[in-house]
This record gives structure tokens, C-alpha cells and sequence, in this order.
């Protein structure tokens, strides 16, 4: 059975994900500086005030997720969807608070010629890199290895597949959207990422929503409220690195899984475990369990979120 990983370039997410490189957010500027200096004059005042009020409403990954439903290829795709949008709408309270001011923000970068300039010069590059991580990973890191491990492993009624979306604006986040598929920087021009560390990328974001997270959240809700210092370091996970709330649990199943895999030593998950993000105590508690149990490989196994359930609360950390 083979993986259903591709590699391509997305004109609508990039087109997204410009908002956050040309905002006036500090996390992103140290990156995109550049970007944001190069397109002020073309944007304007009023352009890039539409902008930073956009990206202080909501996330673009988030923007990305909710527009991904309607099938978006092209800015001119976004900006369909948005002007036949209702004001009546009921799917999703927060684009219907906001969709004339969407509206009005992608028209902008319409007129300062972002999606010609984004074909002429970002598309080839991001095609190129694209067409040669098809042929580096299968031969390399094949990633139907991936999708079997995973499948076992969460006790999914579906084979893992995805599509990697390689993206200009989007560094340094990766992010999940549905049905697998994944957003990711390609890096910049004359460097490739390691095949080893697009195949721990695309582990790592497989791994969220995975079947059971809802009630794992709801388990890691409860540490929250009985333990003070994970609850600090929870807030910073959030606040300081724009993570989101399943990123202990995930972490904690990709490093486990890393090893299994061959991606990593024991030292090595360890050392990644207590220095991503500042240290993660709980994704540590989680790894060390598993490794302790391999529990797929038990009778009747009913995937990672079930028995996260049960082992959540009795974990020390």
C-alpha cells in the first residue's frame, strides 16, 4: 500500500500566509522583514491596516483550515468565496462577523499584484522543490513506512495519506489541514530541508486530530486545573510559541514514534523532548510511557487516543 504524500505549491494558502509575513507581528517580522518592507508601498496605509486588523482576529492557519473546505486553488479563488458569502451564514460565526473585512484585504492584494508577482517568481521555485522531494523521499524515506506505522498506531479506519503544500509565508509554523494534508516552509532559495526532517514534519502533523483527541484534551484540561507549573508552561506553549492545545500529547507520540521509525536515538528523543518548546515535562512523561509499554503491540489495541484516555492522570511529570 502506498502513501498518498504529494508534494506541491498552493497559491490560496501562500496568499494567506502573506498576511501574517506583511502584519506588524513581531514573531513573524524576524523572518519576513524583508517581505513586509519590499510590499509596504504597494500595499499602503489603508492595506496594511486591513491586514493587522485581519491577523488580530484570527489565525491564518485557522483562515487556511476553514477556506481549504470550499476548495481554494487561487487568490481569485478566496475572493469568490468571500463575496458570495452571507452575512446570514451559520458554518462559522467567526468568518461571518468578519467576511466583508476578508473580502476587502485579499481584493487589496489583488491590486498590488501579489498573486503575478507570487507566479512569476515564488511559484517555479516552489514547483521545483516540490518535484524533487518526490523523488528524494520515496527513495530515501518512503513514506508509505509512514502511513503503516500510523495506521496501527492510532487504530485508524483509514490509511494516513496527505498532501504537503509547500509555502513562501509561512515560516516557521507547519500546521494540519483536514483530511491529512499539511502546510509547510520550503525553505529558502539554494537549501533543502533533510529528508529526514520533512519525514519527522509530516509525522509530527499526522499525528494531530487524531482519533480520541477530543477526550485526551479533555483529560489534559484537568492537569491544567491540578497542576499549577504545568499549567504555567502550558500558557507559554500557547502564548509564546502559537502552538495549539494538542501539542503535548502529539509530541509526545512523534518522539516515540521517531525512534521507532529509525529517526531518532533514545538520547536524541530525550534531548528534543526537553528542549522543544522551552521543555515539554508532559510529552516526555508520555514517551517515556510508551517506550516503557509499547502498547500497539498488545491484544486488542484500540489506537493512541484510548489509551491516552486512561493513562493521561497517572502520569508524572
Amino acid at each position: 500500500m502506498s502513501a498518498n504524500y504529494l508534494f506541491a505549491p498552493h497559491e490560496a494558502y501562500d496568499m494567506i500566509l502573506f498576511l501574517n509575513a506583511v502584519s506588524d507581528n513581531s514573531f513573524y517580522n524576524q523572518h519576513y522583514l524583508d517581505v513586509r518592507q519590499s510590499w509596504e508601498p504597494r500595499l499602503g496605509d489603508q492595506g496594511l491596516k486591513l491586514i493587522n486588523e485581519v491577523c488580530s482576529k484570527m489565525s491564518m492557519s485557522y483562515l487556511c483550515t476553514y477556506l481549504s473546505a470550499y476548495g481554494v486553488k487561487t487568490l481569485d479563488d478566496i475572493i469568490t468565496v468571500l463575496q458570495n458569502y452571507s452575512i446570514h451564514a451559520k458554518d462559522d460565526h467567526l468568518i461571518a462577523d468578519h467576511w466583508q473585512l476578508l473580502s476587502d484585504c485579499f481584493q487589496i492584494l489583488k491590486e498590488a499584484g501579489l498573486p503575478i508577482a507570487w507566479n512569476q517568481r515564488v511559484k517555479p521555485y516552489l514547483q521545483d522543490i516540490a518535484e524533487q522531494y518526490e523523488m528524494i523521499m520515496e527513495k530515501v524515506y518512503p513514506l508509505h513506512k509512514l502511513e503503516r506505522t500510523l495506521t496501527i498506531f492510532l487504530a485508524a479506519e483509514h490509511p494516513i495519506c496527505s498532501t504537503v503544500y509547500f509555502a513562501a509565508y509561512i515560516k516557521p509554523i507547519a500546521f494540519q489541514l483536514p483530511n491529512g494534508a499539511m502546510v509547510m516552509h520550503a525553505g529558502p532559495h539554494g537549501y533543502m530541508h533533510l529528508p529526514k526532517h520533512v519525514f519527522r514534519l509530516c509525522l509530527h502533523e499526522s499525528l494531530h486530530g487524531f482519533p480520541g483527541s477530543g477526550q485526551a484534551l479533555k483529560q489534559q484540561d484537568e492537569l491544567l486545573k491540578s497542576n499549577k507549573q504545568f499549567k504555567q508552561q502550558y500558557d507559554e506553549l500557547i502564548v509564546n510559541y502559537h502552538s495549539g492545545p494538542e501539542e503535548y500529547i502529539v509530541v509526545g507520540a512523534e518522539a516515540y514514534l521517531s525512534e521507532k521509525l529509525m529517526l531518532r536515538t533514545q538520547e536524541d528523543c530525550i534531548s528534543y523532548l526537553k528542549s522543544q518548546n522551552g521543555g515539554m515535562p508532559l510529552s516526555l512523561a508520555i514517551y517515556e510511557r510508551l517506550r516503557e509499554t509499547n502498547p500497539e503491540n498488545g491484544y486488542n489495541w484500540c489506537g493512541y487516543g484510548k489509551w491516552l484516555e486512561k493513562e493521561l492522570l497517572t502520569l508524572k511529570m
